[in-house]
């Protein structure tokens, strides 16, 4: 038996059309001439920033009538902060833009300022620099379709067709990888989506096959792990080239210290030699200052010095006083000459 064609994408297809219907004539119009005046002219879409505006606001003022089918009642906050991360995704050429990055804001401060705080925060900006966002989303959206899979492609006897048999094996992958990752991991934002995904289905009571036994979970857990595993040791094998890389960068600089230089030398011989001449200099230093320091040797040596400094320091003033008198004789001779010479005053006897 052949199930529904769509039946795998119903329920997430029918969530996001129903938000697109239900909520577009129920915006705020003041709040949105606003924020398309400050922000419309910044993007290409004019018309889609209206409409995305009317639905925001329109969930803002009837959040009650957020659709609840299923999976979505217990988290229609998480959907409505993917619903909103979609919606400017597309707007956006790119979300890390500085445009887009300002009607993120401008979105988020139009939340702030109604009173749905204590029903639902909100988070979308957050999703914008994690690299489980994806993951997150995916798992969000098998979440929500897992119900209509679980009964007619999990319990059911039906057949799948070629999408709806790839569209289960690529979720199941999916699903199997967070697991793996997020075994002592709960706070990403993929661990949190798959432990809400188990506080509705619970583990142990998944179905183990799909389409009548074409997909075995058994299978794509034991290829997810090995994926895994190969991955891991790659990434050892590749830190121990890099390792080896560097040990043998190490090994190379040590033997090239040894190489003989231009004048036919060796560093480390050169460095033996300089040792071996200083150490026998710091040797006899050190022993003749003990001799100085230590033994009555030292006083006489002292004493010579000492008579040595003041023979030469008695010589230096008889030079000086022989220098100061000399000097002095001069200055006499001069002064006396002067005297003989008639109209000239020296300048310093007139100031």
């Amino acid at each position: 038996m052949q199930a529904p064609v769509n039946i795998h994408t119903t329920n997430s297809e029918l969530l996001y059309s129903r938000i697109d219907d239900r909520f577009i004539h129920k915006g705020d119009d003041d709040e949105c001439e606003k924020f398309k005046n400050e922000l419309a002219s910044q993007f290409k879409d004019y018309s889609g920033i209206s409409s995305f505006c009317s639905r925001f606001t329109g969930i803002l003022n009837y959040y009650t009538d957020f659709p609840s089918f299923d999976f979505v009642n217990k988290y229609r906050c998480k959907y409505f902060n993917l619903w909103i991360y979609e919606s400017l995704s597309k707007l956006c050429d790119n979300v890390y833009d500085d445009k887009c990055i300002r009607i993120m804001r401008k979105t988020e401060e139009i939340w702030g300022n109604n009173n749905l705080e204590g029903k639902c925060k909100p988070e979308f900006i957050s999703y914008m620099n994690d690299s489980n966002y994806e993951k997150m989303k995916k798992l969000y959206k098998f979440a929500v379709n897992y119900k209509f899979l679980q009964k007619y492609f999990g319990k059911g006897q039906y057949l799948c067709s070629a999408d709806q048999k790839t569209y289960i094996q690529e979720n199941l992958k999916l699903y199997e990888l967070v697991k793996n990752e997020c075994k002592y991991d709960t706070s990403s934002l993929h661990c949190v989506a798959l432990k809400n995904f188990h506080d509705v289905y619970k583990e142990e009571e998944l179905p183990k096959e799909y389409c009548k036994g074409e997909i075995s979970v058994e299978v794509i857990s034991r290829e997810i792990k090995e994926s895994l595993a190969q991955t891991e040791s790659n990434r050892h094998t590749h830190v121990g080239i890099l390792s080896s890389e560097y040990d043998q960068e190490q090994v190379e600089q040590l033997d090239n210290s040894d190489l003989p230089s231009v004048d036919g030398t060796s560093p480390v011989s050169n460095i033996y030699k300089a040792t071996a001449f200083s150490i026998p200099i710091f040797g006899i230093l050190f022993i003749f200052f003990a001799a100085y320091k230590f033994t009555p040797a030292g006083s006489l040596v002292h004493g010579f010095l000492l008579g040595k400094k003041n023979f030469s320091h008695n010589k230096t003033e008889e030079e000086n006083y022989e220098f100061l008198e000399d000097t002095l004789n001069t200055m006499n001779e001069n002064t006396n000459g002067n005297f003989h010479h008639f109209g000239y005053y020296p300048k310093s006897n007139i100031l």
